[in-house]
C-alpha cells in the first residue's frame, strides 16, 4: 500500500485499536488511523447481503458519529499548536481512515504519546482553544 486517497505512506506502525501510518501530501506530514474494529462488511458501492446489514449499520453509526464529533470540535478549536484536531474522516473501501497533521516535536517521546491522551468527551465545550 504506496497510497490512500492522496497521502502517500511513509511508513506503518500497528496499533491495538488499527493500524497508523505516517504519510506525506502536497509537502506536509500527516498521521492516518485506520480503525479495525469498525469495518464496513462491503466495498463503496456494492450492496450489502441482509445478513450483514447489521455490521454495516453499525459502521455507519460510527462513521456518522466520527463526523458529527470532529464537526463539534473543529467549531470551537483551530489545528494548530499542540491540539490536533482531526482534518478528515474517510472511507476507503471497507475501512475508516482519521486524518490528523503530524506533529513534529512536542517534547513527548512517541513512546510515551498514549499517555497523555485526552479524552475526548466534553471537549468541544470545555477546552478553549
Amino acid at each position: 500500500m504506496d497510497e490512500i486517497r492522496g497521502y502517500r505512506i511513509l511508513s506503518e506502525l500497528p496499533a491495538t485499536s488499527g493500524t497508523v501510518y505516517f504519510a506525506e501530501r502536497r509537502g506536509k506530514r500527516y498521521v492516518l488511523k485506520k480503525y479495525m474494529n469498525y469495518r464496513f462488511p462491503t466495498d463503496e458501492g456494492e450492496e450489502c447481503p441482509p445478513m450483514l446489514r447489521h455490521v454495516e449499520e453499525r459502521a455507519q453509526r460510527f462513521y456518522d458519529h466520527l463526523q458529527h464529533t470532529t464537526s463539534l470540535i473543529r467549531e470551537k478549536c483551530r489545528n494548530d499548536g499542540l491540539l490536533n484536531v482531526p482534518l478528515e474522516f474517510f472511507r476507503s473501501g471497507k475501512q475508516i481512515f482519521k486524518v490528523t497533521r503530524q506533529i513534529e516535536d512536542c517534547g513527548v517521546p512517541y513512546t510515551e504519546v498514549s499517555s497523555h491522551s485526552i479524552p475526548v468527551t466534553g471537549l468541544a465545550g470545555a477546552v478553549p482553544c
